[in-house]
């Protein structure tokens, strides 16, 4: 049975995968929960005092999902219920409180992938990049396919001087997405840096060639 309920989270995930809009973190957690449950579940010929032990156990199940869920998602909405009020910090520059309202934050909800993006903006704000190249990290963590933090994550590598860094994540960016030249103008500017100018031209022909129109390409190969 267990074989048979893990192909169906295998094919499932597959599904998932080919249509957008589909979060496979969420997919995965319903379809564990409908295992779970099919698994309380009475059998069909199973005795009346069977079936009265399984079905309170899966109304048990059910109210404790209910509520951890519940409770997590009461907690995300408060924290994100304060980032106006950390913005309006931010307005009247005391950085110095936001970045501490936003510690808070991310200490008690870590997967608030736009809490560590503020924070990182902070950072860069005030020339500290190991906080900030910290904070971007979480945030791409937390949110991988968002590709605002990974641009921002290799270029802070990049004014941070890490430049084998940002080579090496801007290549893995460029074989998950070749299509965005954004991809291909970063890993030019990683290998500029690192003063390996006969890939830098390539990357940044790549980049224009995806993007005609784009000047910051053109004006890198002169």
């Amino acid at each position: 049975m267990l074989g048979s309920l893990g192909s169906f989270i295998f094919y499932n995930l597959i599904i998932g995968a080919s249509i957008p809009g589909i979060s496979n973190a969420a997919h995965v957690g319903g379809l564990v929960m409908g295992a779970v449950v099919g698994v309380l579940l009475p059998a069909a010929g199973a005795s009346e005092s069977s079936r009265r032990t399984r079905l309170s156990f899966v109304v048990a199940f059910c109210a404790a999902s209910l509520f951890a869920s519940g409770a997590a998602a009461k907690h995300l909405r408060s924290s994100v219920a304060e980032l106006p009020s950390i913005q309006r910090l931010i307005a009247k520059g005391k950085n110095d409180e936001a970045i501490a309202r936003l510690q808070e934050i991310t200490a008690r909800e870590p997967q608030f992938a736009a809490a560590h993006d503020l924070l990182a903006a902070l950072y860069l704000s005030g020339g500290d990049y190991p906080k900030a190249i910290a904070a971007l990290e979480k945030a791409n963590a937390s949110d991988p396919s968002n590709t605002m933090y990974q641009h921002q994550l290799g270029s802070a590598y990049i004014a941070s001087k890490q430049f084998d860094q940002a080579a090496a994540f801007f290549q893995k960016l460029v074989r998950a997405n070749p299509r965005d030249p954004r991809n291909d103008l970063g890993l030019g500017a990683a290998y500029m840096g690192l003063q390996q100018y006969d890939a830098a031209i390539p990357a940044f022909s790549e980049a224009v060639a995806l993007d005609p129109k784009s000047p910051a390409p053109q004006f890198a190969l002169g």
